[in-house]
């Protein structure tokens, strides 16, 4: 289990499985500001969807992709908002009707495009600072923010705990684990995670990290590969790392199968 304050912390982040399903039922929400804007994670269907931008009253995005498009040409039906708005009962087949045969609109956006592909040779450090500066800036106007990649496992994950890390003044470990605690399928690529440790000695001016390279891979190991209905040791995820690498998915597997054999009294995530 994360400790209180990683749980807390997670909370106060609206994550989804496409960016549109709050992480406790719409009641918490990541307000570093009195703004009270709120922050998304998510995959590219989440931001590509007219619907449910307007329905989380997004309209300002955070595309973290080399592929993304070049324009989000997000439509909504015109009379979307006035839907639920007639009380005549005996109208609302003919409502309905007429909300279905209206002209789409198109939703405009205002939109920063983060250029990096999902790749381990390629760097996010450099990205950083001005994303960031730009997340954090939207946020003290009240915008709503979305951030996604492709699927919300790697790269725009890896922003919002660069995000988290510097305007929450939190830890490398505390900002990973606030995250994986709200999505579980969270897993930075290495060298994005080699760029948060950078990050993590830029913010702090120190020399040393609070989460190892090896100790994530363990993580990594213990979230995407446990058995339904189970949970590997993260004693025996650290050994099966240490002992077969964290190069190839084969070698991860290798990794889960040896920490099968641990007791998983013997857990130590943090």
């Amino acid at each position: 289990m994360a400790a209180s304050g990683e749980a807390n912390l997670a909370d106060q982040i609206l994550f989804g499985e496409r960016g549109q399903i709050p992480f406790q039922d719409g009641d918490s929400f990541f307000s570093p500001y009195e703004s009270g804007a709120n922050l998304f994670l998510g995959m590219l269907s989440a931001a590509t969807s007219g619907g449910e931008l307007q329905r989380l009253q997004c309209k300002h995005v955070v595309s973290v992709m080399r592929d993304a498009p070049r324009e989000l040409d997000v439509t909504v039906p015109s009379n979307n908002n006035n839907h639920n708005n007639n009380s005549n009962n005996n109208n609302n087949s003919n409502k309905r009707k007429a909300d279905s045969d209206s002209p789409a609109r198109k939703l405009t956006l205002t939109r920063l495009h983060v250029n990096i592909a999902d790749d381990n040779n390629e760097s996010m450090y450099d990205f950083f600072s001005d994303a960031v500066d730009q997340i954090d800036s939207w946020l003290k106007q009240g915008k709503n923010v979305l951030v996604h990649c492709s699927s919300g496992i790697s790269r725009s994950p890896t922003l919002m705990m660069a995000f988290l890390m510097k305007v929450k003044q939190v830890s490398l470990r505390k900002a990973y684990h606030a995250v994986r605690t709200a999505r579980p399928c969270v897993a930075p690529g290495t060298q994005f995670f080699q760029d948060l440790q950078r990050w993590e000695r830029f913010l702090t001016g120190s020399e040393s990290n609070t989460m190892s390279l090896e100790h994530y891979h363990a993580c990594t190991v213990q979230s995407l590969l446990s058995p339904p209905g189970s949970s590997l040791s993260f004693e025996g995820c650290l050994a099966g790392v240490r002992q077969f690498g964290y190069a190839t998915d084969f070698a991860l597997l290798q990794a889960a199968q040896l920490a099968a054999e641990f007791p998983a009294e013997h857990d130590k995530t943090k």
